[in-house]
């Protein structure tokens, strides 16, 4: 289906979400805050997974290769090594539960896309932040999960211009790691404490807010906006040309970074705050990959080339400061 959701064989889809319904209206919507114990059942994600070794048609073992398959419906999921531990959806749920209710937190959706392959649990903060006592932040724990060998378990802050909807997925964690665990037999060990987790939110969220207020003081010159479009969307200095899609992309942020509803009032206007923002918005609703479909829009800007192209944004602003 083009929502991309994980739909079962009765119909039902592996969502849940509260507030707003969304734009596909499938899921199961919920009336107040959920646990993860709630949102796991709520959302049909209280299945597990096994690792199954493999063999070729002709009955050869293949000691060296595994398949991940859902236990419910015998669904292939992924292809891993030996060393691969599944991780089952309630343990990587539990180790989100405390931290977002000593942040004050709220589960607003959760789900399954691809079959089972990717899991994920967005939570909404209670406390917004405001930069420049003008722009408005909604923040947001995301918790991503894979069970088809291709990402670890993975904890990331997440905030959203309350205007234009652009999001600005940032890892929790110094060095721009992340906190993550990967699928090893010790991965249970590695997941983080509720408490663990709260103080690297804090920590991260104060440093971001330094940052962006400090981006929002930084009037950038037409030479660094150069600069920063090169390197954003890797066009080399001796360049003479670029893609016809390549320039389009460029020409669309430079005409938000000037226009954009946000980024022409004071305290924000010509700023690298401004200029990472137009990137950001581009990235979110006007890049190829999110153009298509919606459920190609939500992949992109979470996991996929959308997110990318923010990050490395975000990386090309800071060196404004």
């Amino acid at each position: 289906m083009a929502h991309n959701l994980t739909q079962r064989k009765d119909g039902s889809v592996e969502y849940a979400y509260a507030g707003e319904t969304p734009w596909h209206k499938l899921g199961t919507a919920v009336l107040g805050a959920m646990t993860a114990e709630e949102a796991i059942r709520l959302a049909n994600l209280a299945w597990t997974v096994s690792k199954r070794q493999l063999m070729t048609l002709d009955g050869i073992d293949c000691p060296e290769f595994f398949a991940t398959v859902r236990d419910d419906n015998n669904l292939p999921l992924g292809m891993v090594g030996p060393a691969y531990a599944v991780f089952q959806n309630h343990q990587a749920f539990a180790s989100f539960d405390g931290a977002v209710g000593d942040l004050g937190g709220k589960y607003v959706s959760c789900g399954s896309i691809d079959g089972g392959k990717r899991i994920f649990l967005l939570a909404e903060l209670k406390d917004d932040l405001i930069i420049k006592k003008v722009d408005q932040l909604r923040l947001y724990l995301l918790l991503t999960h894979a069970h088809d060998g291709t990402a670890a378990i993975r904890f990331m802050r997440t905030a959203v211009r309350v205007v234009c909807q652009n999001t600005l997925n940032m890892a929790l964690a110094a060095g721009g790691s992340g906190l993550y665990a990967r699928h090893t037999r010790n991965a249970s060990e590695k997941i983080v404490n509720g408490a663990e987790l709260v103080g690297l939110y804090s920590k991260s969220m104060l440093k971001f807010k330094e940052q962006a207020e400090a981006l929002a003081s930084v009037v950038v010159k037409a030479q660094e906006v150069e600069k920063f479009i090169r390197e954003v969307f890797e066009v080399p200095e001796n360049a003479e040309e670029t893609s016809t899609q390549k320039q389009q992309a460029i020409n669309t942020v430079l005409n938000k970074f000037e226009n954009g509803e946000l980024n022409r009032i004071p305290g924000i206007a010509g700023t690298a705050w401004a200029l990472l923002n137009a990137t950001t918005e581009y990235a979110d609703h006007m890049a190829p990959s999110v153009t298509d479909t919606p459920e190609r829009r939500f992949k992109s800007s979470m996991f996929g080339t959308s997110n990318d192209l923010k990050n490395a944004a975000l990386t090309a602003a800071l060196k404004l400061i």
